[in-house]
């Protein structure tokens, strides 16, 4: 028994290395409280106009990440990349609707307008920026109508799980984010804004007026929420190794307290 107990001593190296992974997961934890806390603050700054900053973005991403971005231009409902497809957490599966949107000065980018229900199965006709003063093409198109976008730069690629099928992009069938491969489809740049809000420029010949867009009920924008950016659950792994290694520990003196025989 006395040389088990010699041979047990070794354990206690158990505890201590919980105890330390503990302590470091304290450490992440802060670090990335203070990196959230960092990017909501930046959230909360003046937009950034993108139509002058186009350039800049392509070369440099890092100031804008997490600002708030402004940009004008035409947007053209008409032409669709649907990512996807997700679910929106009460079981009914959609799509995020990603359409181009051209600048004053000719340069195109892409909008991501949000997450709608699978339109094969609601019938649905996404009906925002339908403008008395637009003019159509044919009955089934949407008008082309200026519009102003508030919202956030996107991530460039985000790839799924293990599981998720690879892009079809000659087929425009999109599983998971890769904004360099959907540029190609309508020629834009390789840049894509989550659109927060939109509003539609109306010109009636006399003066333009800008009047704020009512959020379809089957649209759902994005938000401002970053902390969803972030995989922030150290406070579960701090939890975690400390029971352990309090767990440990008690097993160490309970093991090392038993009477010598």
């Amino acid at each position: 028994m006395q040389q088990s107990k010699r041979s047990f001593k070794v354990f206690i190296i158990f505890p201590i290395i919980s105890a330390g992974l503990g302590t470091w997961q304290v450490y992440r934890y802060f670090w990335k409280k203070e990196l959230i806390e960092n990017a909501v603050a930046k959230t909360e700054l003046d937009p950034i106009q993108l139509n002058d900053n186009v350039d800049n973005l392509l070369h440099n991403n890092q100031p804008f990440e997490f600002r708030r971005i402004s940009v004008q231009g035409q947007l053209d409902p008409n032409k669709e990349i649907r990512l996807g497809p997700r679910g929106d957490g009460n079981g009914i599966i959609g799509y995020y609707t990603i359409s181009p949107l051209t600048l004053d000065d000719g340069k195109t980018i892409l909008i991501n307008r949000g997450w709608k229900p699978n339109p094969a199965k609601t019938n649905y006709r996404n009906p925002t920026l339908i403008s008395n003063d637009a003019t159509t093409t044919s009955e089934n198109k949407q008008p082309i109508t200026d519009v102003n976008v508030l919202g956030l730069v996107s991530k460039k690629k985000e790839r799924g799980s293990m599981f998720t099928p690879e892009n079809k992009p000659m087929y425009n069938q999109w599983y998971y984010l890769d904004v360099e491969e959907m540029s190609k489809v309508y020629n834009t740049l390789p840049i894509m804004i989550n659109a927060i809000e939109e509003d539609e420029t109306i010109d009636n010949g006399k003066k333009k007026t800008t009047k704020k867009l009512q959020d379809n009920s089957q649209i759902k924008r994005f938000d401002t929420d970053v902390e969803s950016n972030f995989h922030n659950k150290h406070m579960s792994y701090i939890g975690t190794w400390y029971s352990l290694s309090g767990c440990l520990t008690f097993i160490y003196f309970k093991f090392m307290r038993v009477p010598k025989i």
